[in-house]
C-alpha cells in the first residue's frame, strides 16, 4: 500500500520556520496526510481517524473533506475545532477497537515526563509503551498506528527523550507492534533542508539547531 507513497517537505507546517531552520514538522506532518491519504484509498468510506497530542492539529483540518472522522485526545484542550476531543491522559484513554487510523506526531517521546501538565514517572519507558499498547488496543482489526519520533543520540532531557533506532526496536517490541514501513531524516545543516538518511542520524538533540535534527516515521500495524 505504501511502497510508491511520494511527499515533499514542507516547511509551513513549522513551528518556526527561517532561513537557518524548519523544524521537523516539515517531514513528520506531510508524511503522515500522505500515509494516511494512501490508507483511504484503499478502505471504505468513512474512515475513523484519532490523533494522539491533538493540542495543535491543524494540519489534520483538511481531511475531514475527504471522508475522514477525526478525533483528538489531549492533556491540554485541543485547539482545532473540527476535531472531536478528548481531554485526557492516553494512559487513562478507554475507547478500544474505535479507530481506522491513530496518529502520534511527535508526542510519545513527552509521556512520563513533567511537561504540558502531564504526570512525570520515574519509569518513562514503561509508560511509553504503555501508551503505544493502548494506541495499539484503539485500532481496529488490520489498520495503522503512525508514529513519529525525534531521532539521533539517546538522551534524556526534563521535558522528554530523543530516540535512537535500538530503543525504538524494543518499544515496537514490547508494545507487539509490527513495521509496515519506516523511514529516517536528518537535517542537512550546510543546505538547510531536510533530507531522507541511509542510517540513522548520530547527532544530539538540538546539536546545532533549535530541534530535531533527526526524526523517524513509522507505520505500525
Amino acid at each position: 500500500m505504501f511502497e510508491s507513497m511520494e511527499f515533499k517537505t514542507d516547511p509551513s507546517f513549522c513551528y518556526e520556520a527561517s532561513p537557518a531552520y524548519c523544524d521537523e514538522r516539515a517531514v513528520e506532518v506531510p508524511w503522515t496526510l500522505e500515509v494516511i491519504r494512501k490508507f483511504r484509498e484503499g478502505s471504505p468510506s468513512p474512515v475513523r481517524l484519532c490523533d494522539v497530542g491533538c493540542h495543535d492539529s491543524r494540519h489534520l483540518v483538511p481531511l475531514s473533506g475527504e471522508g475522514i472522522i477525526l478525533e483528538g485526545i489531549d492533556i491540554q484542550p485541543c485547539s482545532s475545532g473540527d476535531l472531536i476531543t478528548h481531554n485526557c491522559d492516553i494512559r487513562d484513554f478507554k475507547n478500544f477497537g474505535r479507530y481506522d487510523v491513530v496518529t502520534c506526531i511527535s508526542t510519545l517521546e513527552h509521556i512520563g515526563f513533567e511537561v504540558y501538565g502531564g504526570r512525570r514517572s520515574e519509569d518513562w519507558f514503561c509508560e511509553q509503551v504503555k501508551s503505544a499498547g493502548i494506541m495499539k488496543k484503539m485500532l481496529n482489526a488490520n489498520v495503522i498506528l503512525i508514529l513519529t519520533l525525534p531521532l539521533g543520540r539517546y538522551e534524556i532531557f526534563p521535558t522528554h527523550v530523543n530516540y535512537d533506532l535500538p530503543l525504538f526496536y524494543r518499544l515496537k517490541d514490547e508494545a507487539e507492534l509490527k513495521v509496515m514501513k519506516m523511514e529516517m531524516y536528518h537535517f542537512d545543516g550546510m543546505d538547510k533542508e531536510w533530507r531522507k538518511s541511509n542510517a540513522p542520524n548520530t547527532k544530539g538533540y538540538g546539536e546545532g539547531v533549535r530541534f530535531a535534527t533527526g526524526v523517524l516515521l513509522a507505520v505500525l500495524g
